[in-house]
């Protein structure tokens, strides 16, 4: 199995790449979305590599981080989650934010995922809850205090701060100290927190 690969960005289509290694093989990679944004031809690049066999192809999936690898292993565990979703989910954030939203049962954050329903998203954060603890704390991610999630107005309002480019350290610590946001709309927190954070820098 390849597990690693380092080189330099040969051929760029709309959802692979080609890496050409100094010993002249070129592996043609899949990385998330906004990794492949990223890359440039004839720039250097490596990646972590989960190869996938199957009976009429072997597929290489790259991350940029051993940490975007192992969550994206526990994730195709998932029943209805396979490689291409799992891909998908490592897109949508980095590991922080993932696992963040796992931990904090935030479905909104997955069915948010072009692919994923909201049985699916609700079966990722039960399947996932368990296994991410580990990876959870190297990432120095913490579960919410007593277990409880927030709920979904909460989710939302953090999921839209975070889309406006709040760093989710910031995101959590402000929504902390909004008062009764359990029984506010997400419109009306996420307005609370941006009069909180006006003085905040974004990430």
């Amino acid at each position: 199995m390849i597990g690693y690969v380092q080189g330099t960005v040969q051929y760029l289509d709309d959802r692979s790449c080609v890496v050409l290694t100094t010993g002249g093989v070129g592996y043609q990679v899949f990385p998330t979305a906004a990794a492949l944004m990223a890359l440039v031809p004839g720039a250097p690049v490596a990646f972590h590599i989960v190869t996938a066999v199957r009976e009429d192809a072997i597929t290489l999936y790259g991350f940029s981080s051993a940490d975007e690898k192992k969550l994206f292993l526990l994730l195709t565990e998932v029943d209805k989650v396979g490689p291409r979703l799992g891909l998908a989910i490592i897109g949508a954030g980095n590991v922080s934010q993932i696992i963040g939203a796992i931990l904090a049962g935030n479905s909104a954050f997955f069915s948010a995922i072009s692919g994923i329903g909201k049985k699916t998203a609700e079966k990722i954060i039960i399947d996932m809850r368990d296994k991410v603890k580990k990876l959870a704390a190297s990432a120095s991610i913490e579960a919410p205090a007593g277990g409880e999630a927030p709920n979904r107005q909460t989710g939302e309002a953090e999921m839209g701060l975070l889309a406006l480019g709040y760093h989710p350290n910031t995101v959590k610590t402000v929504l902390a100290r909004i008062e009764s946001k359990n029984t506010k709309r997400a419109e009306e927190i996420v307005r609370e927190a941006l009069g909180l954070m006006r003085e905040s820098p974004k990430k």
